[in-house]
Formats: structure tokens, C-alpha cells, sequence
């Protein structure tokens, strides 16, 4: 067996931290079965600073209500393996339908200490609650400290950027020397997959801010998901249609000024008005003779169409970035 591969991650050295000073606070306080606050620390710790809140909220909410269940359970079924199965009986069902369902496995773990015990007292309720509060405390601690991804995000914008203008000025390239458009679909297709990569990071970021909601990344990568899907769908409907230069001219010019225009910061209104130009222009023309002319312009305008879609979701995201702002 190769180890040289095997590596420690950042989250499994705070998990073994919170586990280990979990159990010792908890030996410390003298409190029973001090090894549960470990396990509920190594369960409570996730990859965000907010789902790690939102599950110990929920573990907590969840031992509430194991509570009031196992003094009614016990007092009527006493302290039997009955009464277990009762009490899971009741519990799981709740635990759904009040999406405290998390808890499900931790606050059984509790209950039967109270089978063990063969009492349900008011300390060792307190017992109970001082290791759920001491593990998911520790967990909240951990996650205090989240290395910055900020760099990465940026980079990758950066990178997006570049990519989308390489691809718009090659396109224009191709559409004047009628070459084929088919490595400009895979291009497409790999900054497809670094915007998927990129929103899962700026989704960790917006959930490791508990104190602001900036959700900027995440709004970006979206619109930059949906951009490159409708170049990738007008650069394949490009392809179908064969029609005159003179005729492509004005969906050239649009492709080479977003060539050099294309930015976070540029809300493409003029872009915009290029495309209601264009859209005067291409009405003006001669009506087409032939079925293979009606059918390529009919192309043409639905081309148009989809790239004024991809500049109103610049144009809507940078307005929404504008209200935000004010």
C-alpha cells in the first residue's frame, strides 16, 4: 500500500482538535458518558461557518424535543429496550417533519443514556444538554478561522474573462474567413466546467461570511453559466447557417466589440444598442429569394436573438450590483 498519497486535511485536524477538547472539557466538569461530547463535536463539524450553525441550532432544537419525549416514554413504558423502540418510534417521525432530522442519530445516542442510567432526573438532563452544548460550541469555534478564497475567485473571474474575449475575437476571425466553429464549442464546454467549479467556491465563501450576505461571486458565476451556454448554443447555430458576409457584418462587429469590452464591470448597454442597429439593418434588407435564404436569415435572426440575451444578463446583473451598491 502506497502512503506517500494519503494527506491530512485542514477539517480533520480540527476535528480531531474539537474531539479530543471536547472530551477532556467534559471530564474536566465531571460530567457522565464525557465521550459523547466528541462524537457530537466530530458529527457537528461541516465545511461552512453558517451550516455548521444551522446544524447545531438543529441538534439543539432536536434535543428539546427528545427531552419532553423521553420523560413522557419513560414515565409510561419505564426503562426498557421497549421503550426505546418507542421512543424511535415517535422521534424519527417528529425529527422529519420539523427538519430537525440531523439529530436523529446524536439524541438517540442521548437517550439511552437514560436507559442506562435507569432514571431521567433534571441533572442528567442538564448532563445531556452540557455535552450537545460543549461539541457543537467547539464545532462553531473550529470553523471561526476559514482560509480566504478570495484570490482564487478573482483569478478565476480573470481567467473567465480572458477566455470569453479570446473566444469572441476568434469567432470573429472565423466568421470572416468562413472556418470551421467547432473548436470554439469546446472551448465553451471547458469554461463551462470552470464556472461550475468556480460557484461551488463562491458558494463556500458566501456561507463562511456570517456577519454579510455578499453574494457577488455567486450572482457572477450564474450569469457567466448562462452567458457561455447561449455562446455555445449561437456559435452552434452559426454553424447551420451558410449566408453572405455582408449579411454577417453586423453580427461580427457586435462579437468584436465584446471582444474587447467584455468586463465584470460593463453592463453592456451598448452592446445593446449595436443590436437594435442590427436589427434595423437586417429588416431593411431585400426579402430572401430562395428557401435556403429564407431559412439561413430566419438563422441569422434567431442568432441575434440569443446574443441579446446574453448581453441583457450582463446588463441585469450589473443594474442588480448597482441597487445593491446604492
Amino acid at each position: 500500500m502506497n502512503y506517500s498519497h494519503i494527506k491530512i486535511g485542514q477539517r480533520t485536524i480540527k476535528t480531531v482538535i474539537c474531539a479530543t477538547l471536547a472530551i477532556i472539557i467534559a471530564q474536566f466538569f465531571h460530567l457522565e458518558s464525557a465521550t459523547s461530547a466528541g462524537i457530537i463535536a466530530i458529527l457537528s463539524i461541516t465545511n461552512t461557518q453558517k451550516s455548521t450553525l444551522r446544524l447545531g441550532f438543529l441538534r439543539v432544537l432536536g434535543l428539546i424535543i427528545a427531552t419532553l419525549l423521553a420523560f413522557i416514554v419513560l414515565n409510561l413504558f419505564n426503562f426498557t429496550p421497549l421503550s426505546f423502540g418507542i421512543f424511535l418510534l415517535l422521534f424519527i417521525p417528529i425529527s422529519v417533519a420539523t427538519n430537525t432530522s440531523e439529530g436523529i442519530v446524536v439524541n438517540s445516542v442521548l437517550f439511552s443514556h437514560y436507559l442506562l442510567a435507569q432514571e431521567i432526573t433534571f441533572p442528567l438532563v442538564g448532563n445531556e444538554f452540557s455535552l450537545m452544548f460543549i461539541g457543537v460550541g467547539l464545532a462553531l469555534l473550529a470553523n471561526i478561522y476559514m482560509p480566504s478564497n478570495e484570490r482564487l475567485l478573482e483569478n478565476n473571474l480573470n481567467i473567465l474573462e480572458k477566455e470569453f474575449k479570446n473566444i469572441s475575437a476568434h469567432l470573429v476571425i472565423c466568421l470572416n474567413q468562413k472556418q470551421d466553429l467547432q473548436d470554439l464549442v469546446a472551448q465553451c464546454e471547458n469554461l463551462l466546467e470552470l464556472i461550475d467549479a468556480s460557484s461551488k467556491v463562491a458558494t463556500e465563501k458566501s456561507e463562511n461570511n456570517l456577519l454579510r450576505n455578499n453574494t457577488f461571486y455567486q450572482r457572477y458565476f450564474d450569469m457567466c453559466h448562462i452567458q457561455i451556454t447561449l455562446l455555445k448554443d449561437i456559435i452552434m447555430k452559426l454553424e447551420e447557417i451558410d449566408v453572405e458576409s455582408t449579411h454577417i457584418a453586423e453580427i461580427s462587429n457586435i462579437f468584436e466589440t465584446l471582444s474587447l469590452t467584455y468586463a465584470a464591470h460593463n453592463d453592456g448597454s451598448e452592446l445593446l444598442k449595436k443590436i437594435e442597429n442590427a436589427y434595423s439593418h437586417y429588416r431593411q434588407m431585400d426579402l430572401p429569394q430562395t428557401r435556403e435564404e429564407f431559412e439561413n436569415r430566419a438563422g441569422l435572426f434567431q442568432v441575434l436573438q440569443l446574443l441579446e440575451l446574453l448581453i441583457q444578463e450582463k446588463n441585469t446583473f450589473a443594474l442588480s450590483q448597482t441597487n445593491n451598491a446604492s
